[in-house]
């Protein structure tokens, strides 16, 4: 399905060949992001990815950047997150090399003008008020930091409007060489190529990158005692609120059965919650659940708008169907439907260059071991009634609960309702 190849630096590259598409799609993960990150510097990994689109050596402004960019039918993009920063473009097969030229330029040419950090502080600190301002999006925010207080996990991966106002070009420079070394990156190329002029192209580019002594993260300790809730009482037309457990790491077997429970719980129409909650209540327009994993921890959601004047209802529901899966397990119909459902989205992802490539190098570059798609369809099969229910007896606990609310409520209202 894929090759692995290790280059002298220790840069590792994945490729996955299909002969049959049109496109070829690049991404290079970096083990970097939120989480390495302390108070002073919040954000600074978000930021530094903003800054390889404003310029490099060969490409002297963002318009000469994307000019050539789209002059070629590339589509391009970076994100961040708290374990890895991911870089990609995609772009018709015989636009290889210039895919390789660009990222090899944005991630290790940049030019961090002093000018260009000045006027993307002003950007970035606009995303942190859009997200400021959007009850959806502000609700998670603050579900993290009172899953993960006083640690990097529970910070904004944005940052702060003070900490992104300090930030200088030493801060990025000295960040780069942290952080971007050949042991600390995967390298993913998927689609139509050519192995041998592929690798000569990457070699090329990525030999050159150095190693050296790679930085830790701040390792989770404690457990959770007593339930958590939190509350930013605001004028909105509608409350949200999330609810957040912890759940299981990335190389955990358990990881993948309570995907399924949240597909069961809240991953469609038919789940319980969105029948329970909107359809045969009325009282919530969106309301789903899903899972994260990290390196060492891991966490459950279940999201929710909701009718200001329902909201103590709909969180009171939303517990009992909590409760519910708890006491009396699920059906043997419906953990297969759940099976279907979450080997059909995988399916899904594996139609797109990107999401493939992604799904796999993510992987290779924070697990212990990388599951094919066959692999992973095969544990999800594996999964059996007792094995959901020995995980929401650990996952779903009173003592693990976490809530977060943005609304018209006030946190006197919900206390009493936070327990399982």
């Amino acid at each position: 399905m894929y090759k692995k190849i290790t280059l002298k630096n220790n840069i590792r590259i994945l490729l996955v060949p299909s002969k049959d598409s049109k496109s070829v799609n690049l991404s290079i993960y970096v083990k970097a992001g939120s989480r390495y990150e302390n108070e002073k510097n919040n954000g600074i990994a978000h930021f530094l990815e903003h800054m390889a689109f404003k310029g490099s050596e060969a490409f002297k402004s963002q318009f000469e950047l994307s000019k050539f960019v789209e002059g070629f039918g590339g589509d391009w993009n970076a994100g961040t997150g708290n374990e890895h920063i991911e870089y990609y473009i995609r772009a018709e097969s015989s636009h290889l090399k210039d895919i390789v030229y660009v990222l090899d330029q944005m991630l290790f040419h940049p030019l961090y003008l002093p000018q260009e950090i000045e006027k993307e502080k002003g950007v970035i600190i606009e995303e942190i008020n859009m997200n400021n301002d959007m009850p959806e999006y502000k609700v998670g925010i603050l579900l993290e930091k009172v899953m993960w207080p006083n640690h990097p996990l529970g910070r904004f991966i944005c940052g702060t409007k003070e900490t992104v106002s300090s930030f200088s070009r030493d801060d990025f420079t000295s960040y780069q060489d942290d952080f971007y070394k050949s042991s600390n990156m995967v390298i993913g190329l998927s689609g139509k190529f050519d192995e041998e002029q592929a690798l000569g192209l990457l070699k090329e580019a990525f030999l050159k990158v150095s190693d050296g002594k790679l930085r830790s993260y701040e390792p989770l300790s404690g457990v959770q005692k007593e339930p958590k809730l939190i509350v930013e009482s605001r004028e909105t037309e509608q409350s949200h609120l999330c609810f957040g457990f912890r759940g299981y790491p990335k190389d955990d077997k358990k990881r993948i059965t309570l995907k399924l429970v949240s597909m069961i719980l809240g991953g469609g129409i038919s789940s319980r919650l969105f029948q329970k909650i909107r359809t045969e209540l009325g009282l919530a327009y969106y309301i789903k659940a899903s899972s994260r994993s990290l390196m060492d921890t891991g966490a459950f959601f279940i999201a929710a708008g909701v009718n200001n004047e329902k909201f103590l209802q709909a969180i009171d529901a939303t517990i009992k169907e909590v409760n519910k899966i708890k006491s009396e397990g699920v059906e043997k119909e419906e953990l297969r439907r759940s099976k279907e459902h979450l080997k059909g989205l995988l399916a899904l992802k594996f139609e797109s260059h990107h999401d493939m490539n992604s799904f796999l190098t993510e992987q290779e570059l924070l697990s212990k071991k990388v599951l094919s798609y066959e692999d992973y369809v095969k544990e999800i099969e594996k999964v059996n009634l007792s094995d959901i229910s020995e995980v929401v007896s650990e996952v779903f606990v009173s003592d693990g609960l976490n809530l977060a609310v943005v609304g018209r409520v006030k946190e006197e209202e919900v206390n009493s309702l936070l327990s399982l």
